[in-house]
């Protein structure tokens, strides 16, 4: 249901989240997803999943 409230209520919202998502994006030098950020902040970017996958292939029975 649109009434003048939800409507208003809805522009601050949405005029929050674009705040909120240019300073993540100032913060982190760009817009970089949460995965890459965590790689780079752990070292270990490209080596996850090669590591997952020989740990998957060594429990599957057969």
């Amino acid at each position: 249901m649109q009434t003048p409230t939800t409507n208003n209520y809805q522009h601050q919202l949405m005029t929050m989240r674009t705040a909120l998502l240019a300073q993540i994006a100032e913060q982190r030098g760009g817009i970089v997803s949460r995965a890459d950020v965590a790689a780079d902040h752990f070292g270990r970017r490209g080596q996850w999943r090669t590591a997952g996958h020989r740990t998957r292939v060594g429990i599957c029975p057969g």
